[in-house]
């Protein structure tokens, strides 16, 4: 048996879940490998059974700026409320703000986040591809182009016989 050489695509992780995804791509399928506390799950998609992939946005990373602002403002009000009382207090509750607003930043940088399903011919798959939008969509780009060269191209004719007959 010969040995499959795996490109890898892009890995995420999230650290609320303390799961790892990466995405590989070999000569005729997809492997995607999922690390959730010392377990690993694996799926592998041969790209002539990919119909379609979908990336869409979703509101992940809206609510996580959004607490990310609330906590800034509540220990930057509570700073500025308790450094007459006590300095020490203040400078914690300072820091506190300072890492938020650093997160905040970092998530306004990265983009919005996203969700990935793969419909095959059988099922329909919600995957992790990339935890943000735009490292998605590069990634779907680049799995597009191999399943190009992979699929065998379906002439119009059959196209449009399909679409009468429906």
């Amino acid at each position: 048996m010969s040995e499959i050489k795996y490109s890898k695509l892009c890995s995420s992780a999230n650290l609320i879940t303390g799961s790892v995804t990466r995405v590989y791509c070999a000569e005729d399928h997809l492997l995607i490998a999922t690390s959730t506390f010392g377990n690993e799950y694996y799926r592998r998609f041969f790209f002539k059974d990919i119909c379609m992939i979908n990336v869409c946005r979703n509101v992940l990373g809206m609510v996580c700026s959004i607490v990310a602002i609330c906590v800034f403002v509540l220990f930057s009000l509570l700073a500025a409320l308790s450094y007459s009382f006590s300095v020490e207090t203040a400078w914690v509750l300072i820091v506190v703000a300072l890492i938020s607003l650093g997160y905040l930043s970092l998530r306004l940088w990265r983009g919005p986040t996203a969700n990935a399903v793969i419909t095959t011919q059988n099922s329909r798959e919600p995957v992790v591809i990339s935890n943000y939008f735009k490292q998605s969509v590069e990634v779907v780009g680049r799995i597009n182009r191999v399943i190009v060269q992979q699929q065998p191209q379906i002439p119009l004719e059959e196209i449009l016989l399909g679409l009468e007959g429906s």
